[in-house]
């Protein structure tokens, strides 16, 4: 009955508490009664052997806890949750969520042959006492359970915690410790599962083609984008207009891409429109050449890209800048990097920053803090769309859907021409241009001169900030172009660490 369990119940708190003080009886009879005097010595706290409890971990409390051990003893109350004592060392230690009866590896290892608790097989040849001797001597074995010998055997130092877990009364099991998959709630799990729910968001999403908004930034890069492919009208008109223009973004494609690769595009957004030169077709006279001087003033596009007065925003101008001297005899001035410009803008608000960013993430990190991107992003999630026309045809791009279209971009071409990837490496020397791959070319430009606005908008830089990066700048202008030995354009760790500044 109900009565006779509490009686039960109360007989079995006080047999618990026989051998203590009256105030810890008094704790045990009642949780939350706290102590605030110095507490027993740890002789005195210890309980006598009592039948009632049955004498070993099958009796009545933790289940992990050896005979005459307590729950409640402790040398301090930490509140509602009193510490554990050590089964091997006596050492009170925290309860934790493994539930170990052990308050480190150590223990663990040392306790589990003296007192009867079975080890798993695979550890029986490596912790001392355990059912055989070490076939490894003083030297751990190079794998998962190497931190366990280097525990019994003198190798670990106090730092190790008690991953171990006992999943019974009976058996102390070992299975999987140290091999980096973490308990229940551990942080490898939480990491996991923290990519698996943000990998099921994008499967979720609509493809970019059928997204409304992601399809309102394709057709923005249609209507900006211009090919030029001959000297003409066109041509002087844009040279005209990059000449008028205090900004420019440049960027180059080619084929092995680098003074000795062949520049086959030539990039430049100025104001509303991305120009694709096309350089493979005019060679030099792409940059020396105008039909009207007169619709030029007399300008070039080579008196462009080293005019001082230009700003021209770049995105690691290392290797466009040692193709276009070498090949076109062209030398650029007032280059600022927006890469670089990315790192000192993280750096000044005290980030540690060791790797450089590719452009996707600077789009990321920068275009919410654009001229109105925080309006139309919050804005645009009031409204779903059903379609492009639902869209306001002059309301700027959100940064979300900026994104999704760089990576959606970049990655359709990079399938086409990385040899890898069982790509063509000629791919853009192809004519005419695929249409992902003009859009690929108008976006790298595009998104330089949206970035570099967004991060104008938002002053993540001030002055001095400034002119650093404008040195660096300058001192990556030439640091190919001034080798004797070309550098091919390929990716490696050396290559992305991040300048001091």
């Amino acid at each position: 009955s109900a009565v006779g369990v509490a009686w039960s119940t109360a007989h079995a708190l006080l047999a618990a508490s026989a051998g203590a003080t009256p105030r810890a009886r008094a704790s045990a009879l009642h949780p939350r009664v706290v102590s605030h005097r110095r507490s027993t010595p740890l002789a005195a706290v210890e309980p006598a052997a009592s039948p009632s409890l049955g004498g070993g971990t099958g009796g009545l409390g933790h289940r992990h806890r050896r005979s005459g051990s307590s729950p409640l003893a402790s040398s301090r109350d930490m509140g509602k949750k009193a510490r554990l004592r050590c089964a091997s060392c006596g050492t009170e230690y925290k309860p934790r969520t493994d539930k170990s009866r052990f308050c480190s590896v150590r223990c663990a290892a040392v306790t589990g042959p003296s007192t009867g608790v079975e080890v798993a097989k695979p550890f029986k040849d490596m912790v001392p006492g355990a059912g055989g001797e070490s076939k490894y001597g003083d030297v751990p074995p190079a794998f998962a359970g190497a931190s366990v010998v280097a525990a019994a055997s003198g190798h670990a130092g106090s730092g190790y915690g008690s991953d171990v877990s006992a999943s019974s009364s009976s058996d102390f099991q070992w299975d999987g410790f140290g091999t980096g998959k973490g308990s229940k709630g551990a942080k490898g799990n939480r990491k996991r599962k923290k990519r698996a729910k943000k990998r099921a968001g994008r499967e979720s999403l609509r493809p970019v083609e059928e997204d409304p908004r992601c399809a309102a930034v394709l057709q923005l890069l249609d209507r900006q984008c211009v090919v030029i492919s001959g000297p003409g009208p066109a041509m002087d008109e844009a040279v005209a207009r990059c000449a008028a223009a205090d900004v420019l973004a440049v960027d180059c494609e080619g084929v092995n891409m680098s003074r000795v690769g062949a520049v086959t595009l030539l990039q430049v957004a100025a104001g509303d429109s991305a120009y694709l030169f096309d350089v493979q077709a005019m060679g030099r006279a792409c940059f020396e050449m105008v039909s009207d001087a007169s619709v030029t003033n007399g300008r070039n596009l080579k008196s462009v890209l080293e005019d001082p007065r230009v700003l021209k925003l770049m995105f690691d101008c290392r290797v466009d800048s040692d193709a276009l001297f070498h090949q076109h005899g062209v030398s650029l001035t007032n280059v600022f990097d927006v890469q670089l410009a990315d790192v000192a803008a993280r750096r000044r608000n005290h980030h540690a920053v060791s790797l450089l960013s590719g452009m996707p993430k600077c789009a990321v990190r920068w275009l919410p803090k654009g001229p109105d991107q925080a309006e139309a992003a919050l804005a645009a999630q009031d409204t779903i769309p059903s379609s492009s026309a639902d869209l306001n045809p002059n309301a700027p791009p959100d940064a979300a859907s900026v994104a999704r279209v760089t990576e959606h971009l970049k990655r359709k071409v990079k399938e086409q021409y990385a040899p890898d990837l069982g790509g063509d490496g000629e791919l853009w020397a192809k004519r005419p241009l695929a249409e992902d791959v003009r859009r690929y070319a108008a976006l790298d430009a595009w998104l330089l001169k949206e970035i570099y606005a967004a991060m104008t908008h938002a002053n993540v830089l001030d002055a001095d900030w400034r002119a650093r990066v404008v040195k660096e700048s300058e001192r990556r202008v030439g640091e190919y172009r001034d080798l004797e030995e070309p550098i091919m354009q390929f990716r490696c760790r050396e290559r992305a660490q991040a300048p001091d500044l």
